[in-house]
């Protein structure tokens, strides 16, 4: 007997149970229990990364327009979000020369709730920037913006957030990244954007 999709979902007065088809096990679920997972889902915050020019621009004096964003999206929004960063936004900072400056980015991210993505499995991440490299996606000077495409891939996260609109946060570059990323079989649908972006959809 062949058990059809539909019939996977029951009403809310039959219990779950699991049944056996001819392809596999079916996880029956009731109403209720599919209205809590949706409502689950709606309610996550989203998971952003922020790479090494987001921290920047918080202390770009020489670009006030995009300071005043930064700092607007740090103090007004951010905690609506689950924030990342990884070791190549951290490593990127370390090799600022001004050491004051440096030690201020480095506070900008110690100082406030954000995770660090770890570079794992560290072969995939790298197999992947590399991709990115050979595509013509990102030049092959710009290691490091390959290497925070291929973390936010590999963690599945929903946003990647950038000033750089160069080699990033631009429309073009998002659609070659997720083409890359779905012929290698990676289909979560990341968002590549700037912090003004985000701060007006939410």
């Amino acid at each position: 007997m062949e058990t059809d999709a539909a019939t996977c979902f029951k009403s809310a007065n039959e219990p779950e149970e699991t049944q056996t088809a001819g392809f596999g096990k079916f996880r029956f679920v009731s109403a209720p229990e599919r209205l809590r997972r949706f409502l689950e889902d709606i309610m996550k915050k989203l998971r952003i990364y922020l790479d090494t020019s987001v921290i920047n621009f918080l202390f770009a004096d020489d670009a006030p327009e995009k300071r005043d964003v930064t700092r607007k999206f740090f103090e007004k929004h951010i905690s609506n979000y689950e924030v990342f960063v990884s070791a190549v936004v951290l490593d990127e900072i370390r090799r600022t020369r001004d050491i004051s400056k440096r030690d201020r980015l480095l506070g900008a991210i110690t100082s406030r709730d954000m995770k660090q993505l770890p570079l794992e499995p560290e072969t995939e991440i790298k197999n992947l920037s590399k991709k990115y490299i050979v595509k013509g996606v990102i030049p092959l000077k710009k290691n490091d913006d390959a290497l925070h495409l291929a973390i936010c891939t590999v963690h599945s996260i929903d946003v990647l957030i950038s000033w750089n609109f160069e080699h990033l946060a631009n429309i073009n570059k998002e659609r070659r990244v997720l083409a890359v990323n779905q012929e290698l079989g990676y289909y979560y649908p990341m968002r590549i954007t700037t912090p003004l972006e985000v701060m007006g959809i939410e």
